[in-house]
């Protein structure tokens, strides 16, 4: 084995382990620190709102293999399951410290219970998410319940996305006409958040009640600033 093959798997198992540590609940007596710097908003009197800082601190590049049978992240062929999806939201702050993410692969075809959101993140709220790029992004979603779907985050709210570029395709298919399809390079929907200085070279295809934008698939109450759009 090459030492650049043993390095892009340690890199891809350290990532693997900071974002499970990410996702993991934080309560009072359980405060995991895994590569960042732990935090509390005393902002908020009645119940603190915990979070992670966390700055990448190297390029993470993704092969086939990752997402294959018996790949770290197979994940029953369904590929990248994104950080924060369904009912639950990443709150806090990732710096990509201008490294790339590459290879990245999501694949859906089933039909889930309730809305779901696709990319590096699902949904993001209340959250800044800055200086990372996605290289080669792959995101296939065929279901009949609402889509969200971007490289960055399915969905954001409240939210931050600034200085991120994101190259790849998202396909998007969706039979239930009563369900909305949200699709764009950087992110899907984005709510009451600012998308600033972005830059996307993402082809994206869909089929249904799709609303789809280059950088954006629809934006509410927010402000896309400084973009540019080459898919």
């Amino acid at each position: 084995m090459t030492d650049k093959k043993i390095i892009r798997i340690f890199s891809v198992a350290i990532f693997a382990v900071l974002l499970l540590a990410l996702l993991l609940p934080m309560g009072e007596s359980s405060r995991i620190v895994a590569s960042g710097t732990y935090c509390d908003n005393n902002t908020v009197s009645a119940q603190k709102t915990q979070y992670f800082i966390h700055k990448q601190t190297t390029n993470i590049i993704f092969d086939d293999s990752d997402f294959d049978e018996g790949g770290i992240f197979f994940n029953n062929g369904f590929g990248w399951n994104p950080i924060a999806t369904g009912g639950t939201s990443f709150r806090g702050n990732f710096d990509g410290n201008n490294y790339f993410i590459q290879g990245l692969t999501v694949n859906i075809n089933e039909s889930p219970t309730e809305e779901s959101s696709y990319g590096l993140f699902g949904n993001i709220s209340s959250a800044t998410v800055k200086n990372l790029k996605m290289k080669e992004t792959t995101i296939l979603v065929n279901n009949n319940h609402y889509i969200y779907a971007g490289c960055i985050s399915g969905s954001a709210y409240k939210s931050i996305i600034d200085n991120c570029s994101a190259e790849g395709v998202i396909t998007a298919k969706n039979s239930n006409e009563s369900c909305a399809l949200y699709a764009g390079g950087i992110v899907g929907q984005a709510v009451s958040s600012t998308v600033t200085n972005v830059e996307s070279t993402v082809n994206i295809n869909s089929e249904g009640n799709d609303r789809i934008g280059g950088i954006c698939g629809h934006i509410s109450s927010g402000s896309v600033l400084n973009a540019t759009n080459r898919g």
